[in-house]
């Protein structure tokens, strides 16, 4: 699918500095949104896949950091539905060590990897 901007859109979308932190661990998401804030984003957390979608439905991203795994929705479903329904915002996966919770254990690991809107 390509979809096409004019000039002014393209700018804005350049300069949207806010991000959307999805994750279950309250402390992970507040460490992500500090993080990004002492850089100049605006971060916006939520704690799952129904709240990430109220967000993205009340104003634009640039990027959502979401956890792969999560109670109810997964993180992969909230990344479809969010590039078919907001193609403008890049995703990056997050996730902690196989068995581990990252908060409890001081780790986390992202991963990346190319992922297409279809």
């Amino acid at each position: 699918m390509t979809l096409l901007l004019d000039r002014p859109s393209q700018q804005a979308l350049l300069e949207l500095k806010r991000v959307l932190i999805v994750d279950d661990e309250e402390p992970i998401r507040r460490l992500l949104g500090y993080m990004l804030q002492s850089h100049g984003y605006e971060a916006v957390l939520a704690a799952d896949a129904r709240e990430a979608r109220q967000r993205l439905d009340e104003t634009p991203f640039a990027l959502m950091l979401c956890d792969v795994n999560m109670p109810g929705e997964s993180g992969m479903d909230l990344v479809s539905h969010t590039f078919r329904q907001h193609p403008y915002t890049a995703a990056i996966m997050v996730t902690s060590p196989a068995g581990q919770r990252g908060a409890r254990h001081g780790r986390l690991r992202v991963h990346h990897q190319a992922v297409r809107s279809q």
